[in-house]
């Protein structure tokens, strides 16, 4: 019971970090092509 509440936990963590890291990636490419537009 404790492993499988520690498992859905760790893999809740891990879509979050999944998203997350997406985001940050979009974001950085948005800037870095305003940055080499200007």
């Amino acid at each position: 019971m404790y492993h499988w509440t520690y498992q859905i936990l760790f893999l809740r963590v891990e879509i979050l970090i999944f998203i997350f890291t997406i985001f940050w990636e979009n974001r950085v490419l948005k800037d870095a092509g305003f940055l080499i537009r200007s």
